[in-house]
């Protein structure tokens, strides 16, 4: 409120000066919570999915005998069928 007391006292070209300057401080702020925004969404995003590890770290669970095949088979279906629902909302989000 002093600030707009002070630009009305002030001479009428002090508006002019001072308006450039609000304007890219706003033009700064909506540009940094979209970017914000899209962050947050990415992020949210990969935790969604649940899925904790690799394709390679499954197999070498298998491997190493600490999965039978019957759980690799369905743990690596739903590890494919999670990547694939979050592509296909990606497609559809843009």
């Amino acid at each position: 409120m002093t600030m707009s007391l002070s630009l009305a006292a002030a001479s009428p070209g002090a508006w002019g000066e001072a308006l450039p300057a609000m304007g890219l401080l706003v033009a700064l702020v909506a540009i940094g919570a979209f970017l914000l925004w899209r962050v947050r969404r990415t992020l949210r995003g990969r935790h969604q999915t649940g899925i904790p590890f690799t394709l390679a770290e499954l197999r070498a669970l298998r491997d190493r005998g600490d999965l039978s095949q019957e759980e690799y088979e369905r743990t690596h279906k739903s590890m494919v069928d999670a990547v694939r629902e979050d592509s296909e909302q990606d497609a559809k989000d843009r």
